[in-house]
């Protein structure tokens, strides 16, 4: 899925969070990939983008750079379908037929595109994404404000299969399953060989896990946060307690999808690799390696990049959760 790199390039990669932005400038030269910046802070709404993307904008090399950025949400839709083997432009058409299937809003309000990922003797696999133009025209309106220029919008599921084939190679090689856990949302995907199976959103993330210790202990949301990843060890039982409905709701989605990959014949699931500020929830793994029988672990999303010489290495450290699905976007 990743592109193929020119001696040197610059690419600025986005994660457009639902509370919060994530920003990384990365400097690909021959076989280095280094982070030349990195920066998140949280957004409350339009405005705080703009203001953000306004303040940032002097500071990036916007002639030599691209930016690429992350979209998710459930506005949003993406299919792995196999298709048979057609010409780019009868393809085309074929995938209108699939359109009016998985994209429930009327054609004029549509905006859709495709990738082919994989031929095979007689058929092809192909990736259909598409979603609201009012939806894609609200998301890129700060940018355009700001004269940002985006040389692409990816999903951030395609994000996280680049950012892992990327770092991991010949472990992409089996099939694996991708998990974001966002303020708001988780990202799924199952990849095999470096390509996307299966992409979905899910609207359950670490805000509902601490939104249950808040209820659960009458304390206020900034407490509740702390609490979450570092408890004190007279509240842990209890606070493991609070989330567990949550944890059990997001588990189910993850097994619904998980067991959908027997339509989709690509072999069994053998690793859980998670990520985002929600995978640093006390008991989140430990919960999903129970239920689940199979290997469920965190990943680096920092290892095969160098750090620039300006790059605040603290700030990367704190934020090393977070940071894949930028990274993947940079990886464009």
């Amino acid at each position: 899925m990743r592109s193929l790199f020119k001696p040197t390039r610059k690419v600025v990669g986005i994660d457009l969070g639902a509370s919060s932005i994530t920003l990384v400038e990365v400097l690909h030269k021959n076989r280095q990939h280094i982070i030349t910046k990195a920066v998140r802070e949280p957004i409350k709404n339009e405005d705080g983008l703009r203001n953000f993307l306004l303040g940032i904008k002097d500071s990036l090399d916007l002639k030599k750079s691209v930016v690429s950025v992350s979209v998710h949400g459930s506005k949003l839709i993406a299919r792995v379908l196999s298709m048979p083997l057609l010409e780019e432009d009868e393809l085309r058409q074929a995938l209108k037929f699939e359109e009016e299937v998985y994209m429930p809003f009327p054609v004029e309000e549509r905006i859709s595109d495709f990738a082919v990922l994989k031929k095979g003797a007689s058929e092809q696999l192909v990736l259909l994404v598409g979603a609201r133009k009012s939806t894609i025209e609200e998301m890129v309106k700060p940018f355009l404000d700001a004269e940002i220029p985006l040389a692409a919008t990816d999903i951030s599921g395609i994000c996280l299969v680049n950012l892992f084939d990327f770092i991991n190679g010949p472990k992409a090689k089996n099939v694996s399953v991708l998990l974001d856990i966002g303020d708001q949302y988780t990202i799924f995907a199952i990849q095999k060989e470096g390509l996307p199976m299966l992409i979905r959103d899910i609207s359950i993330g670490g805000r509902m896990f601490t939104e249950q210790i808040e209820d659960a202990f009458r304390i206020s949301y900034s407490e509740a946060e702390l609490l979450k990843c570092n408890p004190t060890e007279d509240k842990k039982k209890s606070i493991l307690k609070a989330m567990e409905p949550i944890f059990y709701r997001l588990l189910e989605e993850v097994r619904v999808s998980m067991e959908y990959t027997g339509n989709l014949n690509i072999g069994e699931i053998n690793t859980v690799y998670v990520s985002g500020g929600g995978s640093r929830t006390i008991g989140l793994i430990d919960y999903f390696k129970r239920f689940l029988g199979i290997s469920v672990e965190t990943w680096d999303p920092l290892a095969g990049f160098e750090i620039g010489k300006g790059v605040n290495r603290d700030n990367l450290e704190a934020w090393k959760y977070s940071l894949h699905i930028a990274l993947g976007a940079a990886l464009r």
